[in-house]
């Protein structure tokens, strides 16, 4: 269907869990870029920014597919368990 074939091409073009970094392990490769830098490079907020790193809140998809953007797939959506559970859950339901 339309929407399983949408689902394979975003898992497709995002989906590599096992060669992606963490958004944490991303930004300690720049250790010199500031917490405010790297919080407007993804549009959100410094608090914000903190809890992602630290692993106390997840990104909505918007500001997950905005990471991907700005670190050019390295920190893909699917990195995040909120959104993979979500994927996995609407491929098994269009299989």
């Amino acid at each position: 269907t339309n929407l399983s074939a949408r689902l394979d091409h975003a898992v497709a073009s995002c989906d590599s869990r096992a060669m992606s970094s963490t958004l944490s392990d991303y930004i300690k490769r720049e250790p010199d870029k500031k917490p405010m830098e790297w919080a407007s490079t993804f549009g959100i907020s410094r608090p914000y920014l903190y809890d992602l790193v630290g692993g106390t809140r997840y990104p909505s998809i918007a500001v997950a597919n905005r990471i991907a953007a700005a670190t050019g797939g390295e920190v893909p959506v699917t990195v995040w368990p909120n959104i993979a559970a979500i994927l996995d859950a609407a491929r098994e339901s269009a299989a």
